[in-house]
């Protein structure tokens, strides 16, 4: 069993290593070819990585997950419709997004002059 995995998402090839009745092919993004599935059953990516039926027709892929909340590169409806499971990483970036709108409006109210400085 071959699980395709990005080799720019941080530590998840080495989490899934240990587990012996697993191979694991690592991959750089855009250089991911039809060819280098022949034998793999899960395919991990980001949003490099062109998800679709010129790179999945005729692989035995069965899992197409995404390290990303964005879909806008893996062709849904295909994957549906060959009985592909997907996942995505929705949510996973909320935490950053709410610091990122409070420090915003933080540094709005400064500016302001509504809160004072304290650099």
């Amino acid at each position: 069993m071959t699980i395709a995995i990005d080799a720019q998402i941080p530590l998840l090839a080495e989490a899934l290593e240990s587990n012996h009745h697993m191979k694991i092919l690592r991959f750089y993004g855009r250089n991911l070819s039809q060819q280098m599935l022949h034998d793999c059953i899960a395919l991990c990516v980001r949003s490099t990585t062109r998800v679709n039926a010129s790179l999945l027709t005729g692989t035995p892929i069965r899992f197409v997950g995404t390290a990303t909340s964005g879909t806008e590169h893996i062709d849904i409806d295909f994957l549906h419709s060959h009985g592909i499971t997907f996942a995505d990483a929705k949510g996973c970036n909320a935490n950053s997004v709410a610091e990122y709108v409070i420090f915003a409006m933080l540094l709005w109210a400064e500016s302001l002059g509504l809160l004072s400085s304290t650099r």
